[in-house]
């Protein structure tokens, strides 16, 4: 069978009349399949017909939620608690084939970067090796650059820190960026809460979020917008309000922290 004939087939497959359920029920939510496609431009051209115009909702009345309410393992992302820090296999995976990296820190911006590289450099490190036929992740030992890390962040060495990153591009290729303002701060610590439908009391990992998120639902809109947000999501699956200004004081002396 050759394309034309295929894509003849799933057009006679679509159903006949195209409502607003029909068309959207049926999309997974990632890249739309031919037949979601037709299913869309139908629903779309139903509307026009029937001079039914669509709702026009104004953006700045909505807030997004902290990445932290989302559970997805396929962002990259990096966990650092001193002295190492460990990429993810969603990251390693982006450049697969690739052992070494090299790491670099931006001059103004709270954000690092990997390179991948072909051959091992002097600053280079490996975070990835060949595991029984597989490419698995490396724990990385780098207290040289965390040090850096820690200090310019005001971070404190007793806890964890996972940030999410994204690709950019580089004078170098494809680079793997982590925005480090916005990473997650984790004690390694418990909170107990009692689940309201079985009454049992259950325990909680302690996870702070960025100062943003502070008694608010989510960000503003606007400030995602300007913020020039990265996709990033956090694998943890509790809603969390705990942020930056809720950090037990012994964490924040031990790093010099003062919150205002």
């Amino acid at each position: 069978m050759d394309v034309n004939t295929t894509e003849n087939v799933n057009e006679e497959a679509l159903p006949g009349p195209v409502t607003e359920s029909v068309a959207f029920e049926q999309s997974t939510g990632q890249a739309y399949s031919h037949d979601e496609l037709e299913l869309i431009k139908r629903f779309t051209q139903s509307r026009l017909e029937h001079s039914d115009a669509l709702e026009f909702i104004d953006l700045k009345e909505y807030e997004v939620p902290p990445p932290a309410h989302f559970y997805q393992l396929s962002k990259p992302c990096v966990s650092i608690k001193y002295p190492h820090m460990t990429f993810s296999m969603s990251s390693v995976r982006i450049f697969e084939g690739v052992y070494h990296v090299l790491p670099v820190i931006a001059k103004t911006k709270p954000r690092i970067a990997v390179i991948p590289l072909k051959e091992e450099e002097l600053a280079s490190f490996q975070w990835a090796r060949l595991k029984d036929d597989r490419y698995v992740n490396k724990t990385i030992s780098a207290p040289g650059f965390l040090d850096d890390v820690f200090r310019r962040m005001k971070w404190s060495k007793k806890m964890r820190y996972k940030a999410y990153g994204h690709v950019v591009d580089s004078e170098r290729g494809l680079v793997l960026a982590f925005d480090l303002e916005q990473s997650t701060w984790i004690p390694g610590t418990y909170s107990e809460y009692v689940d309201k439908e079985t009454g049992e009391v259950k325990k909680k990992k302690d996870i702070y979020l960025p100062s943003q998120y502070k008694n608010k639902i989510g960000m503003d809109y606007e400030e995602y917008i300007s913020g020039h947000q990265m996709n990033m999501f956090q694998d943890f699956p509790e809603l969390m309000n705990m942020t930056y200004d809720d950090v037990p004081q012994e964490y924040l002396e031990e790093a010099e922290v003062k919150v205002e």
